[in-house]
């Protein structure tokens, strides 16, 4: 796996070590790249968040960005356009376990 590639994949899942090869001035890359991964993740949930704000409310916070963490990992952004992102959030919700008790939340 090229650089490129392992990087966009440990990005979006915070499962996966540093990628191999990056470097630091300081010699800290973990911890810059963890910092980093947060901002990208976090900037991911909030564009859902803001495009789904009933959804988010109804099921909470903590909830609601465990869900976007799923969904983030199986769906990265193919855009960069962050207005486009999460167009089939709404049929991962439907498909959803934890949320089947909600089946409205989909809608």
């Amino acid at each position: 796996m090229r650089l490129q590639e392992a990087f966009s994949a440990a990005v979006l899942d915070s499962q996966q070590p540093c990628p191999r090869g990056l470097a630091s001035r300081n010699g800290h890359v973990e911890s810059r790249f963890a910092v980093y991964r947060n901002n990208v993740q976090k900037g991911l949930i909030n564009a859902l968040a803001f495009s789904y704000p009933v959804v988010a409310r109804l099921v909470g916070e903590y909830f609601f960005q465990e869900m976007a963490r799923l969904f983030i990992k199986k769906s990265p952004p193919d855009s960069p356009i962050m207005s486009t992102y999460g167009v089939r959030f709404a049929d991962f919700i439907g498909d959803f376990e934890p949320a089947r008790s909600l089946p409205y939340l989909a809608d």
